[in-house]
């Protein structure tokens, strides 16, 4: 779970560099082209990987049929 929210905590830091500086546009589009940044794309691939995992934990212990 820790790496959960540490990827959060990445994400928001990343929203509000995005916030403050001259790529603010970029908290408004998923629009990605070749050549940018591609820090946050990955931190949420990385993301999403890791609740598709908790959530599939979560469905094997806490929803099985011996609970």
């Amino acid at each position: 779970m820790t790496d959960i929210t540490d990827l959060e905590k990445q994400l928001l830091e990343i929203d509000k560099n995005d916030e403050a500086g001259s790529t603010s546009w970029r908290l408004k589009n998923r629009y990605h082209e070749e050549g940018f940044d591609t820090t946050k794309r990955e931190l949420l691939q990385k993301l999403e990987t890791k609740l598709i995992a908790y959530g599939k934990y979560l469905i094997s212990t806490v929803f099985s049929p011996s609970n």
